[in-house]
């Protein structure tokens, strides 16, 4: 909690804001820059330490008075952030949204030859066939070092989206600039941690991971020159980062967003995420009705093709 203004009391809780218009409804919603999505207030100790009853109606007094917004609508809401229950997550109102994957203490603890995942035993073999090229594994410790490696992968991972004719996202919302930020903070309490395969001064593939309370979670992965890339670097540098996990008695991996296939193949649990859609106005609850509507509209439609296409099959 950063250090209060003079003469003004400790806030009990926090909730950051973003408004914009949505056509006519305006929405009031938490900033997401796509970064570790996890969405959710603050809480002072006193607070935290309340029973549920207390907590939500501290959280309804911050939404209700929302100025100039006709619904909120806040989304990527996990159980908890670092080692602290959400209580978004646990609103009354709040709806199953997603998932995503992650792995906890007892999975990170069978990382490994142990676990019976051939995934950990083919990374292993190419680790080690990076490792006879000169390829070692580095923890940036220093910021210097951070913005260094950071910077070379932004260049790496716009030149490959480029090729592949896709947008990168790390050009949206300013996030580039708020990782070098982040990367450059001193202090050994920086939240990221940055890992690198590296060749001499040449950068083989990067994971960054964002940690916090005894969990971290994945937010960055980007692979080098393409020399490199019949080892599978990226597979190698994320092992090494689950490994980096296990060693420093994390109890939770988080694979961040996304339910990609390969995620599935270490071992990964599957934690739901839901979604705050709350109205404030009149216009708010016609805007949601409207949305509700047109939701089971798509899903009623999805199932009469199911059905079709079953049988047909």
């Amino acid at each position: 909690m950063p250090p209060n203004r003079p003469g003004l009391p400790d806030p009990l809780a926090l909730l950051p804001i973003i408004r914009f218009r949505k056509g006519p409804v305006r929405v009031a919603s938490t900033p997401d820059l796509g970064v570790a999505d996890h969405n959710g207030p603050v809480l002072s100790a006193a607070i935290a330490s309340e029973g549920d009853e207390t907590v939500q109606a501290v959280m309804s007094a911050m939404i209700e008075a929302i100025p100039d917004a006709d619904v909120v609508d806040i989304k990527k809401l996990h159980a908890s952030i670092g080692s602290a229950r959400n209580p978004f997550f646990l609103h009354p109102k709040a709806t199953v949204e997603s998932s995503s994957l992650y792995l906890d203490a007892e999975a990170l603890l069978a990382a490994g030859a142990s676990s019976g995942k051939g995934i950990y035993k083919k990374t292993r073999v190419n680790f080690r066939k990076l490792q006879s090229e000169g390829v070692q594994l580095v923890e940036a410790t220093t910021p210097e070092e951070r913005v260094k490696i950071l910077e070379t992968l932004m260049v790496y991972r716009a030149e490959r989206f480029k090729a592949l004719g896709r947008a990168n996202s790390l050009k949206q919302d300013n996030r580039e600039n708020f990782y070098l930020a982040l990367a450059a903070r001193a202090g050994r309490e920086n939240p990221l941690k940055v890992l690198a395969l590296m060749s001499g001064g040449d950068i083989v593939a990067v994971t960054a991971l964002l940690v916090e309370d005894g969990c971290a979670t994945g937010i960055l992965i980007s692979i080098g020159p393409e020399q490199w890339q019949r080892f599978s670097p990226g597979m190698v540098a994320l092992v090494q980062s689950i490994y980096w996990a296990r060693d420093n008695n994390i109890r939770l991996y988080g694979f961040g967003t996304g339910l990609q296939a390969y995620k599935s193949r270490f071992g990964a649990k599957e934690q739901s995420t839901r979604r705050l859609l709350l109205p404030l106005t009149v216009k708010g609850l016609a805007a949601i009705t409207a949305l509700k509507a047109k939701r089971s509209f798509r899903a009623t439609l999805d199932r009469l093709k199911h059905q079709k296409n079953s049988q047909t099959a």
